[in-house]
């Protein structure tokens, strides 16, 4: 990325005889030059421990972007789709072992696993896991709770995915920049603007109330996709993701009132009490509206990409024992 006036950090150092990997990556995210992390994902890094680890760390409160106010802006870049055989879910990642099964002796193996598990336990605690605690039980760490932490990870942040398939050096530094702001590359460096065709993938994760002073938020951004749908045979046109989502939510549990206790405790973007905007919660809670719901003020979270929001909005509707017909959505618009 040198061409594009970019200077990145690549973990080079990692070895299982010494222990500089184990803070060396800690001290570089946690420096205010650091604005971003690039994670190239395919199988192989879903069932990595040292892997999990960095990307977990990147959304600690020591990582947080230079004034500590936000965590680190994730920009995944896609090789491969991230499922994994039955083999690597049965893998040993090796997360605390002293001896790997080739014979070689890891002298740091506790270290690892101390700061593996701090690192989990925060990002609980925020509610940035989602359901990992569900599949890592801070014992053994298999190559399918590995991949499923590194899956939840990327889901509860709304990461960018901008970047499928078709790699390139210029594809990569345009999401960096959508990511991360152009102001991570040297001045004299130009990127192409982005455009709609680089952007299909783009979702709409943008908080209109924040970042108001934040030169690196200031990016070229193309339209976002637009979504037009019918719900319980009222249409709505032309809504960008972070409406379609809160128009869905609030129409559907206004009609659920007595299911607010299993939502609340079922879906991670929903939470009692005023959350908007609150950095010390979870990420998803960037953005989003509060709503008074029988009488008790909910915050709705929308800070995730379409993938996430679907998800959500359709766990949303079964767990009201709805029927999915309710719900008709059309091909997005630009």
């Amino acid at each position: 990325m040198t061409e594009y006036g970019l200077n990145v950090y690549f973990d080079g150092d990692f070895d299982v005889h010494n222990d500089i990997w184990i803070w060396q990556f800690p001290e570089n995210m946690k420096s205010y030059d650091c604005k971003g992390v690039i994670a190239f994902l395919d199988p192989a890094y879903t069932v990595s421990y040292a892997t999990a680890m960095e990307l977990m760390y990147s959304q600690t409160i020591d990582a947080s972007y230079g004034t500590k106010e936000e965590c680190l802006p994730v920009v995944p870049i896609y090789l491969d789709n991230l499922r994994i055989t039955s083999e690597q879910e049965q893998i040993n990642t090796g997360l605390g072992c002293r001896e790997y099964p080739d014979g070689t002796i890891n002298e740091f193996a506790l270290k690892e696993k101390e700061l593996f598990d701090s690192t989990f336990d925060e990002l609980l605690d925020r509610d940035i896991l989602g359901k990992s605690k569900h599949y890592y039980k801070k014992k053994y760490l298999n190559g399918r709770a590995c991949n499923k932490i590194i899956i939840e990870l990327l889901n509860q942040i709304g990461a960018n995915k901008n970047v499928i398939g078709n790699v390139t050096m210029e594809s990569i530094a345009l999401t960096i920049a959508d990511a991360c702001g152009e102001a991570v590359f040297s001045p004299e460096k130009k990127i192409k603007p982005i455009t709609e065709e680089d952007s299909s993938e783009k979702a709409d994760t943008e908080n209109d109330n924040t970042k108001e002073n934040d030169s690196t938020s200031k990016t070229t951004r193309s339209k976002s996709p637009l979504y037009s749908f019918t719900l319980y045979g009222k249409r709505y046109d032309g809504l960008k993701l972070k409406y379609y989502m809160l128009t869905v939510f609030k129409e559907v549990m206004a009609k659920h009132t007595n299911k607010l206790d299993l939502l609340l405790s079922s879906l991670s973007c929903l939470h009692e009490g005023d959350m908007i905007g609150n950095r010390d919660f979870s990420s998803i809670f960037r953005a989003g509206e509060r709503v008074e719901i029988a009488g008790r003020t909910v915050s709705i979270g929308t800070s995730l990409g379409k993938g996430a929001v679907q998800g959500y909005i359709d766990k949303l509707i079964k767990l009201c024992g709805e029927s999915q017909d309710i719900l008709v959505v059309d091909e997005q618009t630009a």
